[in-house]
């Protein structure tokens, strides 16, 4: 049976966005049949009602931004608006044993607190090609990011004459991606979807000085100090591209 595909497209209402609909016509035995409802002919299936769409990041290759919410918001059948924000924090506590320096026999115990504090944010303009379940999808994107961390020590001994630290804390880093991103995203069901991208960009980060506190006994009283720590700056242009893969629910 040959079979000839007729594409014609007509708008449901003047904006945002029109619709694809497919007729196939059969030269022999004439039907006409619609494409599935669950494949969306394009994008415009997604904006209709409220067209926003929640991601949920599976893997990705920056630790900045791990445990990111991604959403986006179409504004036409090819267009979205997309958003990120990433709001973490970290502590981590290690203990070591040493002998005790009055006895002996006994071991005293050192504890060791780390965190961190990490907030990134931005955003992007998402187009898409393509129909049927596989799409396209590419655009520019930029992100801000803020972060700090600290370590605090604690001993079992007493000071003695060797400086040793008793707490640690970075200088606060900054960091600006710019950027574009391009993969695909694939629909397995109504709404929801699979999604595979990469993102390259410029990439610029500068960290604060911080400071050192330290301690030792001189004999008679124990003694604090505070250093300054120097501070440093980073630049890079894709030289690692972050990859992720993403979840979409589509609402």
């Amino acid at each position: 049976i040959k079979r000839i595909r007729v594409l014609i497209t007509h708008y449901l209402r003047p904006k945002p966005s029109s619709e694809m609909v497919e007729i196939f016509l059969f030269v022999q035995n004439i039907e006409c049949c619609p494409t599935p409802s669950h494949i969306n002919t394009s994008s415009s299936q997604l904006a209709r009602g409220s067209p926003v769409s929640i991601i949920l990041i599976f893997s990705e290759a920056n630790p900045m931004q791990n445990n990111t919410l991604y959403g986006k918001m179409f504004v036409d059948a090819n267009k979205a608006y997309r958003g990120m924000v990433n709001i973490g924090f970290g502590s981590n506590t290690a203990t070591t044993l040493e002998t005790d320096a009055n006895d002996a026999a006994k071991m005293v115990e050192n504890e060791a607190k780390s965190g961190n504090f990490n907030v990134a944010v931005g955003g992007g303009i998402e187009m898409r090609r393509g129909a049927g379940r596989l799409q396209g999808v590419y655009g520019p994107m930029a992100m801000i990011s803020f972060g700090s961390s600290s370590t605090e020590n604690t001993y079992g001994n007493q000071a003695t004459s060797i400086l040793r630290e008793t707490a640690t804390s970075s200088g606060s880093t900054i960091g600006l991606s710019l950027g574009g991103f391009a993969g695909i995203e694939y629909f397995f069901a109504p709404k929801m979807s699979l999604g595979a991208e990469v993102q390259w960009g410029i990439n610029v980060s500068s960290t604060g000085a911080g400071e050192t506190t330290s301690e030792l006994f001189d004999g008679t009283n124990t003694i604090t100090t505070t250093a300054e720590t120097g501070s440093s700056s980073a630049f890079g242009i894709g030289t690692t591209p972050n990859s992720m893969i993403s979840l979409n629910f589509h609402f």
